[in-house]
């Protein structure tokens, strides 16, 4: 029996489950990799390169945290099945504290989309960072993002429409937070948003209608 099969199966099964009401983060992703070792807010670090918009990178760290060790989990599902590679960053392959990642493709119990999970992962709260890279192959994809820590177990459950704000999460080289939904999957509790990734042509003609609406303003301001 699979049982790393299984248990993503269950994962991603929560995350599913309330997907139609799930909140999207429609603001910048561009950002830079965090520092080694991290001395900002800890959380969870998302972005994708400006120069590459199809490669993304996810990171965590827990500087300053509580507890001396923290834990971390969750998914990102690709319902328009476009996941290409997965790779892990600065992950520990073996020992106590060793990191696990799951990958799967085209899976029956989302729908035919494509997946990875991560469990087990544990930083300390001095600044060190775990994460992963992905990269998205085709130009339009929905990512169904879950995030998981024991650093969110304060946090109340919540899976209206709307939810509320994020804590611990930081998005691009702003470090934007998102409306998020709160629920308890496997023992951790995991805060749930989306990412629409929209076709070029889509950002290019919006970034004209933008262009073409100020160019009518300023001959407004003229006449």
């Amino acid at each position: 029996m699979d049982f790393k099969a299984l248990a993503l199966a269950a994962t991603l099964a929560v995350t599913a489950s309330v997907a139609e009401a799930t909140p999207q983060y429609t603001g910048n992703t561009y950002g830079d990799e965090l520092s080694n070792p991290w001395t900002g807010d800890a959380g969870y670090y998302l972005w994708n390169d400006e120069t590459d918009p199809r490669a993304w990178h996810l990171r965590w760290s827990a500087p300053g945290a509580s507890d001396s060790v923290v834990d971390w989990g969750g998914s990102i599902i690709f319902r328009d099945s476009n996941l290409g590679s997965v790779n892990t960053f600065q992950y520990e392959a073996s020992g106590i504290y060793s990191d696990s990642l799951y990958t799967t493709y085209d899976n029956p119990f989302i729908g035919g989309g494509d997946a990875f999970t991560w469990s087990t992962s544990y930083t300390n709260n001095t600044g060190g960072i775990d994460g992963i890279d992905f990269y998205v192959t085709e130009n339009a994809e929905l990512m169904q993002i879950s995030l998981g820590s024991s650093l969110f177990e304060n946090l109340d459950t919540t899976t209206t429409d709307a939810g509320v704000d994020s804590f611990g999460i930081f998005i691009g080289s702003q470090y934007s937070s998102t409306n998020v939904l709160v629920v308890e999957n496997g023992g951790m509790v995991h805060q749930q948003f989306e990412i629409s990734v929209p076709e070029p042509a889509s950002i290019a003609l919006f970034g004209l209608g933008l262009a073409g609406l100020g160019m009518a303003r300023r001959r407004q301001a003229k006449s």
